[in-house]
């Protein structure tokens, strides 16, 4: 539910850009107060913000180039090398999608970060789990297989014991 909340924040922050007139970089700084502020991971975070982004520059580049009747674009086009003006719709569409899908990265990155502790190894995209057929190992797993390996590693008791004390 998050990453749609990230999704149509990202959207609208990029449509309230270019009414605005705002710089090419404001929908970065949107993407990445909307990703710190929403629970979503990094990759989600990027992907989102992405898609969002690259959605919004894409269709109104593609409006441009249309009312346009293409003139200016094949003439940049033309310019830069490329076959026709929609190529140059598509690079637009990219630029903003990767502009704001780093901006959601960040923002989360930054979000992950700031809790600190043993969130760091959830930020480095490794979790650490010891079970009885590899004692020490750093392992890519999903959050489920973690969420099971810490239960068998930790009872209630070791949960509540104080640090550095004796179980009860």
């Amino acid at each position: 539910m998050y990453r749609l909340i990230l999704l149509l924040g990202v959207m609208g922050v990029c449509v309230l850009c270019l009414v605005t007139g705002a710089s090419w970089y404001a929908p970065a700084v949107g993407a990445l107060a909307l990703a710190f502020l929403l629970p979503v991971w990094r990759r989600g975070g990027f992907w989102f913000a992405f898609l969002g982004a690259a959605m919004v520059w894409g269709a109104y580049a593609g409006y441009l180039h249309v009312a346009s009747e293409g003139r200016l674009g094949d003439r940049l086009a033309v310019t830069f090398g490329v076959a026709t003006g929609w190529v140059l719709v598509v690079v637009t569409a990219l630029w903003g999608g990767v502009t704001a899908g780093l901006g959601g990265l960040v923002g989360a990155a930054v979000r992950v970060a700031m809790r600190g502790g043993s969130e760091v190894i959830l930020f480095l995209g490794a979790r650490r789990c010891a079970s009885e057929d590899s004692p020490r190992r750093t392992r890519r797993v999903s959050r489920r297989f973690h969420r099971d390996c810490w239960d068998k590693r930790y009872t209630e008791s070791d949960r509540l014991a104080p640090a550095g004390g004796k179980k009860t």
